[in-house]
């Protein structure tokens, strides 16, 4: 997510004629801290997301998690300042918080260099607080009414925009989800996600919507890089007729936006990008708990279910409940497609690439 929304901002920028590149810090990170802080972190989430919802908020609060990770993302990206030196960029955009530590050290020393943070969750975070960039993006009023206790004195930098999705989205047509092109009823089409990552109960999920849904939808589910849940959901569509469920593993980013746009209902976890990239093409979602990560995602499904752009089920019943109501009520599906269109920030990273170009001239 983190990637997508730095490309998107990359797309953005192209598109009002200004240069920018996208740089993984983690590929110039050492060896040790990218096993630490990706490896670890994937592992965590699938196998122990207990253990991590206590460390994510163990680090929102002045202590040794924090201070420690603070220490690590300095000294294990000095390899940043050579490079940030030899570009001699005007702007340094951060769509995720390791870099911000370094990044407000090197600043200080340059001068010249002009840095900017996109939070790509609800909740900001004391890891995405940590420095004083030039301006601060955030998703929604939510997030600027924490930073107000949180971080007072970056206010009058901060700017509401949403999260920056791909430019492609902001034209998005409306479309009539329920007709086919010659105005013939046609087949829901179901979307389950589970982020990259993968992680969680995905087979047992698409059991529930197999057994839901047939033969009123067909479901495709995107299982990311995890091949083991891949393989489980493979076994579980082998059940039904064969047009009915389709299992992909990662799916490029650019299919990705064209089966969002095909779809009728995202079952899933709110990860902050998929969840405004829903939000942009009018897609409700059903949230499924035990596919949530605990921490980034649970002031994500907050908003979300506020506003009635997601519903929420916490078990295999419930699940199956709702989605049986939901794909037998046509009414109710348009009323959270239209909630999460009033939600949307499609223009996200437009607004923000423009931003910093206003702030540059």
């Amino acid at each position: 997510g983190h990637r997508q929304a730095a490309l998107a901002l990359e797309a953005a920028f192209a598109r009002l004629g200004v240069r920018a590149a996208v740089l993984d810090v983690l590929n110039v990170a050492p060896r040790l801290f990218r096993v630490w802080f990706q490896g670890g972190y994937e592992t965590l989430v699938r196998y122990g997301r207990r253990l991590w919802g206590r460390l994510y908020w163990a680090a929102d609060r002045p202590g040794a998690a924090f201070a420690f990770q603070t220490w690590l993302d300095t000294v294990c990206l000095r390899s940043l300042d050579a490079i940030i030196r030899d570009a001699k960029p005007r702007w340094v955009i951060c769509t995720h918080s390791v870099v911000q530590p370094r990044l407000d050290r090197l600043a200080a020393t340059l001068g010249r260099v002009r840095w900017a943070v996109v939070i790509t969750d609800v909740y900001p975070h004391r890891m995405w607080l940590r420095g004083s960039p030039d301006l601060l993006f955030v998703p929604h009023e939510r997030t600027l009414e924490h930073l107000r206790v949180r971080r007072p004195d970056l206010i009058e930098r901060v700017r509401v925009t949403g999260i920056p999705v791909h430019p492609d989205f902001a034209e998005s047509p409306d479309r009539e989800h329920s007709l086919t092109p010659d105005g013939a009823r046609r087949r829901l089409q179901v979307l389950l996600l589970a982020g990259g990552i993968g992680g969680g109960p995905l087979a047992n999920v698409l059991d529930v919507l197999i057994s839901t849904t047939f033969p009123l939808a067909t479901i495709t589910a995107v299982c990311g890089r995890n091949e083991v849940n891949r393989q489980r959901c493979l076994r579980a569509a082998s059940r039904v007729a064969a047009r009915s469920v389709r299992v992909e593993g990662y799916v490029p980013h650019d299919q990705f936006r064209a089966l969002l746009r095909d779809t009728d209902i995202v079952v899933g976890k709110p990860g902050g990008l998929t969840a405004f990239e829903a939000l942009a093409c009018g897609v409700p979602m059903v949230l499924y708990r035990p596919l949530m990560i605990p921490g980034q995602e649970e002031d994500n499904a907050k908003l979300l279910l506020h506003y009635g752009a997601a519903v929420e089920a916490q078990s295999a019943s419930e699940l199956q409940d709702l989605v049986a109501k939901l794909i037998r009520s046509p009414d109710k599906l348009d009323s959270m497609r239209q909630a999460g269109r009033g939600l949307a920030r499609p223009s996200a990273a437009l607004d923000i690439a423009g931003s910093i170009v206003e702030a540059t001239s």
